[in-house]
């Protein structure tokens, strides 16, 4: 119980400050290097500063605009504090939203746009609204912690909140900390784990034994034999687009949906991964089951 209160604490203590976007550096933030050392974060902070000064930028005035609450979540951790959500949260798997004319005028007038890369809906918008290449913003949403903090400080860069960007991420290693040490109390490496595909990363840092991987693609009638062959304990499947259901009922053992995007277009990263810790029942209040 102590260490869940401890987890909530660091949710709670979590800063989301945010400064002005100077649009520099490379559209792919998957593409830049991570891990720069002292006097290049300096350095990036020097010329974010300078850019964003000279482009007239304010923290009240800059927008951010991100295709779904997922890619929200990230640019809040990487500092920003106006953001708008194009696709609705509520949506079973929103990268499949089909935009209004209405988010013409939103992205047309951002000073950044925030995407996944695998929104369909977002590359005919930019289109639509002949949003220039340099206020696009390529994110990569593998669900880990060690991503998510490289991902909001490269966001970071482009949007010159790198200081807010770093108050956060010292906040957040500790939450992250935690919520492996309660992975590993409640037994995850002795637990025999099927796992999503879009689930995998997030299992594996949990420290889960994972003896098989599915999806994203139905399972055939033959993989879904495969799989119950390989007597898993527990089955982490996608909420977004479940996929073992069938294995489940062969193999009695019990399966999670866990989610990518956060379930409000509020919500933070801290927010989603306990939500999935609390279904994995690594909080003390017991697992959930479908």
């Amino acid at each position: 119980m102590a260490g869940v209160c401890r987890l909530m604490g660091l949710v709670a203590a979590t800063v989301v400050l945010m400064v002005a976007s100077p649009l520099i550096g490379s559209t792919n933030v998957e593409a830049a290097e991570v891990g720069s050392g002292a006097a290049e974060a300096a350095a990036l902070t020097a010329v974010a500063a300078e850019a964003a000064e000279a482009a007239g930028l304010t923290p009240e005035t800059v927008e951010v605009v991100a295709s779904t609450s997922w890619t929200a979540a990230i640019a809040r951790a990487a500092g920003a504090t106006r953001v708008t959500v194009l696709a609705p949260a509520e949506l079973r798997h929103p990268p499949e939203y089909d935009f209004r004319a209405s988010d013409i005028a939103k992205v047309a007038g951002s000073a950044i746009v925030v995407w996944g890369g695998y929104e369909p809906f977002i590359q005919r918008l930019i289109q639509a609204a002949e949003v220039p290449e340099e206020r696009v913003v390529q994110v990569s949403t593998v669900n880990t912690p060690d991503n998510l903090m490289a991902q909001s400080r490269l966001l970071s860069e482009r949007l010159g909140t790198i200081e807010a960007q770093q108050a956060w991420e010292k906040e957040f290693e500790r939450f992250a900390a935690d919520l492996r040490s309660q992975a590993g109390a409640a037994g995850a490496g002795e637990t025999r784990v099927l796992v999503h595909f879009h689930q995998q990363g997030l299992a594996e840092w949990l420290g889960y034994n994972v003896v098989g991987v599915f999806g994203p693609d139905e399972l055939s009638p033959a993989r879904v034999v495969e799989l119950t062959q390989l007597k898993p304990d527990l089955i982490m499947d996608n909420y977004h687009n479940p996929q073992a259901q069938a294995v489940q009922e062969i193999t009695g053992c019990r399966r999670v949906e866990l989610r990518n995007f956060p379930e409000t277009e509020t919500d933070t990263i801290e927010t989603l991964l306990l939500d999935n810790a609390r279904k994995l029942g690594l909080l003390g209040d017991g697992p959930a089951d479908f």
